[in-house]
């Protein structure tokens, strides 16, 4: 396993902090609330083992994720550090206080998975499930890159054109379930940084691609 990729933020002589994502999360996804509300820390923003540029290599159980962390600081000679986690990264900052207690702060937790009902983790798992692929070998050729909102809006709500979210920064690309659209929709159109949107430093961007004969396929970029 080689070093996790970590992105730096905010004051690099700061205190130090150590901000952990979510599954199929990863470090950039800290960067809006590190630049406008911790740019006085030094933010770590790790891409977690199995996430981003990270190593994909198993294994990925709490106890690697731990020492993973431990290395971090390790390579950056931080003795002590304050934890923002969300999500799965708030069961691994709690793992890790636990294990190094003498190395943590503070810890600020945002909806922590933790002492979650395992029937409810299964539904959220099959709700996630790519729903298939579609139409193995077609060959997709961009057709216009920075769609406009109200273009992305149609798209989005036209349930004969497949939408390819970009998840993980663009590393994990699946197509979305019709389910999934409607939330979809309401990520994008509140921090989309193209043509029409409200948000330049947002998010998202989105694409559109097309394959003969007609046909068209609208790909969404998460945190590019």
């Amino acid at each position: 396993m080689t070093a996790p990729y970590v992105r730096g933020y905010g004051a690099a002589e700061g205190p130090a902090l150590l901000a952990l994502h979510g599954i199929k999360g990863h470090g950039a996804r800290w960067r809006r609330i590190a630049e406008t509300s911790l740019y006085d820390f030094s933010v770590m923003a790790p891409d977690l083992r199995g996430h981003g540029r990270s190593d994909h290599a198993p294994p990925w159980n709490t106890e690697a994720h731990v020492a993973d962390m431990l290395a971090v600081l390790d390579a950056r000679d931080v003795d002590r550090v304050d934890l923002l986690a969300h999500s799965f990264g708030g069961l691994i900052a709690l793992r890790l206080a636990h294990a190094a207690p003498e190395r943590v702060g503070r810890i600020v937790l945002l909806d922590p998975s933790v002492g979650l009902p395992a029937g409810q983790l299964h539904q959220q798992a099959r709700r996630t499930l790519c729903p298939g692929s579609f139409d193995q070998g077609t060959s997709w050729v961009l057709h216009r890159k920075r769609l406009d909102l109200r273009v992305v809006r149609r798209l989005v709500k036209d349930a004969c054109t497949p939408v390819i979210w970009g998840d993980m920064g663009g590393t994990s690309p699946r197509l979305t379930a019709e389910t999934e659209r409607p939330m979809l929709w309401d990520r994008i159109k509140g921090d989309y940084k193209g043509p029409g949107g409200t948000s330049p430093t947002g998010r998202y961007l989105a694409h559109e691609f097309r394959a003969e004969p007609g046909r068209r396929m609208l790909y969404v970029e998460d945190d590019c």
